[in-house]
């Protein structure tokens, strides 16, 4: 199995969706690094600091993720080389675990950079020293947002599969981030921020119930099927 995985990151190892990880992880940091160097304002405390950037990493994630995930599923499609990829000695099964375990550690380096990212950056602009109580508070509102694509991932590679592309997952995902607006309105977003923080145990406290059930219901749904399809397609499907 560890070599099926080794396999699937020696293939992105030299195509520029690699390239994706620091791209979501930096440009949140980047863009308010640059404003702030520009009107040479500082920012009063590290709630607003890291609230700010991890709205903008939560708005564009999804379609970062879903392109990351699409490419991973869809690659062999794209470049017809999925006959070629099913000759070696290892089942079906064997290369979708791996595709899925490459997706997951992809989303979560993402996010986890960009945390140490936002907190670095943060140093050199913020007024008031971190506490720990907000550094680990954080930490954990970015793993929450780690968790919840990779409970899309089997929808991703879902219809990545059926499409032989990553652009359905795309498709998927931008219809994902226009839903908050307007079943919440404006403020949507930052009742997210406020939601996901309140399951971290910072500010008013929230129930991570539903965000587990959803998480694990829409994990599951979309796993077998997404499974199923992988193993028993036409093997001239790729071609």
């Amino acid at each position: 199995m560890h070599k099926v995985i080794a396999a699937e990151f020696y293939k992105l190892k030299h195509s520029r969706i690699a390239w994706a990880v620091w791209f979501g992880a930096l440009l949140p940091s980047l863009l308010y690094t640059i404003v702030h160097l520009v009107t040479a304002d500082s920012v009063s405390t590290w709630d607003a600091w890291f609230g700010s950037q991890y709205s903008v990493l939560l708005i564009f994630s999804p379609t970062l993720f879903s392109i990351i995930a699409g490419y991973i599923f869809g690659r062999e499609f794209m470049h017809k080389t999925m006959n070629s990829l099913f000759t070696y000695p290892y089942s079906r099964m064997h290369f979708l675990i791996g595709k899925w375990a490459v997706a997951v550690v992809f989303i979560v380096c993402t996010c986890l950079l960009a945390f140490l990212a936002t907190l670095l950056s943060g140093l050199l602009f913020v007024e008031e020293d971190p506490g720990w109580t907000q550094i680990f508070a954080f930490l954990y509102a970015y793993l929450i947002m780690a968790a919840a694509a990779v409970a899309i991932v089997p929808l991703w590679s879902f219809v990545s599969i059926i499409g032989k592309s990553f652009v359905p997952a795309v498709v998927i995902s931008l219809v994902i981030v226009c839903l908050p607006g307007p079943i919440g309105g404006g403020s949507a977003y930052s009742e997210i921020v406020r939601y996901v923080l309140g399951i971290a145990g910072y500010g008013a406290p929230a129930n991570a119930g539903w965000f587990a059930s959803a998480a694990a219901g829409l994990f599951l749904i979309f796993l077998v099927p997404s499974a199923v399809l992988y193993v028993k397609m036409d093997v001239h499907g790729g071609t």
